[in-house]
């Protein structure tokens, strides 16, 4: 096997001869070869690890995204029942969305949801959602939860009600849009509050202001 040189050849002809420099051509693109060989690699090397590092930074953000959208869309479901605001909780919902209240009505499709609320809106004319421990995952455009709820209601027709539970949740993001394709309510207890009544605040839960 022919030892490459460690230098590029040198030519000492004054003149330059056609030989001479054929080989200095010759010897100087082995040299360079060398260091820019490994180069082109290494570059190579970081090109792909960078699009690695992109596409990974990307799909973190995502995830990060997307878990606030969840949580703004669980805080927004209380909101709206709480503020009796139907045009809040339209938003909250693909067209072909289902939520299941169980006692409280069971409902498929935007319009069914919205009528429903009305319903218990005017039953349970002052409400009160906790939110909390929420458990999310998000794989993709679709995500899966499960909420604990404990909820203060008004209803007209029996009083003060204290009803715990859980929401199991599924989540769909179309077009960019994060919104519930299905809510299951899961009633733990019920319990009426005999003899409760506010003492103060802006509430009267049906007493006279």
């Amino acid at each position: 096997m022919t030892q490459r040189n460690s230098t590029p050849y040198i030519c000492t002809d004054r003149y330059l001869s056609k030989t001479c420099a054929a080989r200095f051509q010759t010897e100087t693109a082995a040299f360079f070869g060398t260091i820019y060989v490994p180069i082109g690699m290494f570059i190579n090397a970081i090109q792909l690890t960078g699009i690695t590092m992109s596409n990974d930074l990307e799909a973190r953000l995502d995830a990060i995204e997307s878990r606030i959208a969840i949580e703004t869309l669980i805080a927004n479901y209380a909101e709206a029942f709480d503020t009796m605001n139907e045009a809040l909780l339209a938003t909250l919902w693909h067209p072909d969305s289902r939520l299941y209240l169980g006692a409280n009505g069971n409902s498929e499709g935007l319009e069914a949801i919205l009528a429903q609320a009305r319903v218990n809106m005017k039953r349970m004319p002052h409400m009160h959602h906790w939110m909390a421990n929420a458990l999310i995952t998000v794989e993709g455009d679709t995500g899966h939860g499960r909420v604990a709820a404990d909820c203060l209601f008004y209803d007209v027709d029996q009083g003060p009600l204290q009803v715990s539970g859980q929401y199991h949740d599924i989540y769909q993001r179309r077009d960019g849009r994060w919104a519930f394709q299905q809510r299951i309510f899961d009633m733990h207890y019920a319990t009426p509050l005999q003899n409760w009544t506010p003492v103060a605040g802006t509430e009267r839960f049906g007493l006279p202001a």
